[in-house]
C-alpha cells in the first residue's frame, strides 16, 4: 500500500480491506488524482475551514464535519504528522468548525492555531494524508487499521471509535465510507466511482427495501436481520461483492 509503508500491511489489509484488483485499481486512481492535485490545488500548511470540510496539505479534505468523525479526523492528523494526535483536538476542531460556519474565520483560525499543531510543509506529508484519506474514503481500510499499519498509536482513535460503534457509518465502498453517517441512509449520488458496476443500484435498492420494512407497524427480523437501521438492514440484502455481508 504505497504512501502508507509498514512491515505490517499486508496481513493487515488481507483481514479488513477490499479484494486486491479491487484495491490495486483504486490506489491507481489515488495516485492519478495526486499528481493533479499537485498542480492544481493550493497547499494548506494549517487546517483550514471551507464549505465542503476542512483541509489540511493538497487541499485534502479531511471530513465533512467534525461531529460523527472523530476517530476518522484523529487518525489522518496522526498519519499527516506521523506521529500519534491526541484526542483533545476534537474540541478546539468543533469550535473552529461553529465559528466557521457562524462567520467568525478569525476566531476559527485562532482555535486552529491553539490546537498547536505542527505546519504540513513538505509534499510527502501531503502525500501521505492524500493517500490515507482516500483509503478511508473508498472503504478500503478503516481509522484504527490506518494506524496499526503505519506503526502509529491507535489508543486514541479505538477509544472514540468505543463510544461511536453503535451508529450508523456509510457503507464500505460508497463516499465516505468509515465515516459516521448523520441518517440511516446515504443518497445514490454519494456513491463512490470506484465501486464495482452494478453496486450502487444494489445498496440503493436494498435501502429503499429496508426502508419500507422498517417503516411497517411490526418489521419482520427474518428480513431486516434484527437491523433497526436501513443500512444495517440493507447489508444483509448487498452481495459481499458490493460490500455487503458474505454469505
Amino acid at each position: 500500500m504505497t504512501g502508507i509503508p509498514s512491515r505490517n500491511s499486508a496481513s493487515a489489509l488481507g483481514k479488513r480491506v477490499a479484494p486486491a484488483d479491487v484495491v490495486k485499481s483504486g490506489i491507481a486512481a489515488l495516485k492519478d488524482r495526486w499528481t493533479t492535485r499537485t498542480r492544481f490545488s493550493a497547499h494548506r500548511r494549517w487546517i483550514t475551514w471551507t464549505s465542503e470540510g476542512p483541509e489540511l496539505g493538497a487541499s485534502t479534505r479531511l471530513a465533512r464535519c467534525v461531529e460523527g468523525n472523530e476517530a476518522r479526523l484523529v487518525a489522518l492528523l496522526s498519519i499527516a504528522f506521523e506521529r500519534p494526535v491526541g484526542a483533545d483536538v476534537i474540541g478546539r476542531l468543533k469550535r473552529a468548525e461553529a465559528d466557521f460556519r457562524n462567520g467568525a474565520i478569525a476566531r476559527s483560525a485562532m482555535e486552529i492555531a491553539l490546537a498547536n499543531l505542527p505546519p504540513l510543509d513538505d509534499l510527502e506529508s501531503g502525500r501521505r494524508l492524500h493517500m490515507a484519506a482516500g483509503l478511508l474514503d473508498l472503504g478500503f481500510i478503516d481509522p484504527l487499521t490506518l494506524l496499526e499499519i503505519s506503526d502509529i498509536d491507535g489508543s486514541e482513535v479505538a477509544k472514540l471509535l468505543k463510544y461511536s460503534e453503535d451508529q450508523p457509518r456509510v457503507p464500505a465502498g460508497q463516499g465516505g465510507a468509515g465515516q459516521w453517517t448523520g441518517s440511516n441512509t446515504s443518497r445514490a449520488e454519494e456513491l463512490a466511482v470506484a465501486m464495482p458496476e452494478g453496486c450502487h443500484e444494489e445498496w440503493q435498492k436494498a435501502i429503499e427495501i429496508c426502508e419500507d420494512l422498517l417503516n411497517s407497524p411490526n418489521p419482520s427480523r427474518a428480513l431486516t436481520g434484527g437491523h433497526t437501521t436501513a443500512y444495517g438492514c440493507a447489508k444483509g440484502l448487498v452481495s459481499a461483492r458490493c460490500g455487503g455481508n458474505p454469505v
